[in-house]
């Protein structure tokens, strides 16, 4: 998602707690001649060295950790935007299946 951003020009740094996918999304930004601020690092214990004016999470938040982690991470969010900063993120509310166990 990172990558179309800076195609746009947009002033934009990525995050991931995997190197792996920092070290994918390294190496194509290198292919286009782009170089972005990238940083491995879990949600919750973001450590960044600037403030945004919109922080965008995209498919991640609470993936891989625990209530009190997201806490941490809505936590750090908070820290790092400007005043009046915007947060994105999505969410994907669970469905439940029920079982009708009849015709109705």
């Amino acid at each position: 998602m990172l990558l179309p951003y800076l195609r746009a020009g947009l002033d934009v740094d990525g995050c991931d707690v995997s190197a792996d996918m920092i070290a994918v999304c390294r190496e194509k930004a290198t292919r286009e001649g782009l170089s972005p601020n990238l940083y491995v690092q879990p949600m919750h214990e973001l450590d960044l060295p600037r403030t945004y004016r919109t922080i965008f999470v995209c498919g991640a938040f609470g993936l891989g950790s625990n209530r009190d982690q997201d806490l941490q991470a809505l936590q750090r969010f908070h820290e790092y935007l400007e005043p009046g900063g915007t947060l994105l993120l999505d969410s994907e509310v669970p469905t439940r299946i029920r079982s009708s166990g009849g015709t109705g």
